[in-house]
């Protein structure tokens, strides 16, 4: 597959380190890996036969390559918040050209400058680590199926970001204390109790409206004064202001 093979190389020239995916996932040996030099992997990447692949790994933990992935918000608007608040946590640029989303998912690629210890083996709340580990298929892989991705802003034009080891792990630590996935739903449920307490605060307006009339005596057919009739027309008016209020975010 000619562009599987030129997004693979793509990565090569980042210096990140890839090999074919044939429809099941490979058991990934790190031992290989991590003792496989350079030279010897170029000679082992040109040997793939790309022609039967459909998908693309990247080596994760080679050349401190890591992947971060979180559950992607069925509103765009949210899973751009989500990717900001990370982005921001990681001391990164909003437009950071390595983030890449999937129809379920979004992920990241970056750098680790130092030990990470065992991190990446832990559970967190919403984000999951790829690291001397397989990664979820980047950009490149299974074009045209339910799992095919893209890259945010375009095909990146540098190699990943280096983030030290101590930002990294505080990123992790207060990524536990907030709720990066949660913040669109939460937005969502608040605004809803808006617009409930909207119109119930409209629907008792208009009942005590009604009733100042009524004690007015508008609804009993008799003649109004100067006064009442004001009263009425300021009324209306109120009515009429109130109803689009409520319907306007409704």
């Amino acid at each position: 597959m000619k562009k599987l093979k030129e997004y693979a190389d793509i990565y090569i020239s980042k210096g990140i380190w890839v090999y074919p995916y044939n429809n099941f996932r490979e058991s990934f040996n790190w031992t290989h890996w991590k003792e496989l030099s350079d030279t010897d992997y170029l000679e082992e990447y040109n040997s793939y036969n790309w022609n039967s692949a459909n998908g693309i790994n990247i080596v994760t933990g080679k050349n401190d390559i890591c992947m971060l992935s979180f559950p992607r918000d069925t509103d765009e608007r949210y899973t751009t918040k989500s990717i900001e608040t990370l982005l921001k946590l990681l001391g990164l640029p909003k437009d950071y050209e390595w983030v890449f989303l999937g129809n379920t998912y979004v992920a990241l690629v970056i750098k680790i400058d130092g030990d990470i210890g065992n991190a990446h083996r832990k559970r967190y709340k919403e984000i999951h680590i790829y690291y001397k580990d397989n990664s979820i298929l980047p950009p490149g892989s299974l074009e045209h199926s339910s799992y095919e991705s893209y890259f945010k802003w375009g095909l990146p034009k540098m190699p990943p970001t280096k983030i030290a080891s101590t930002t990294f792990l505080k990123c992790l630590d207060e990524l536990n204390n907030i709720n990066l996935v949660d913040t669109g739903e939460g937005e969502r449920k608040a605004l809803e109790i808006k617009k409930g307490l909207k119109v119930g605060c409209g629907c008792l307006t208009i009942v005590a409206m009604v009733a100042i009339l009524a004690a007015m005596g508008v609804f009993d057919g008799e003649q109004l004064g100067f006064m009442e009739t004001t009263l009425v027309i300021i009324s209306m008016i109120a009515l009429f202001a109130l109803g689009a209020y409520i319907t306007k975010d409704t």
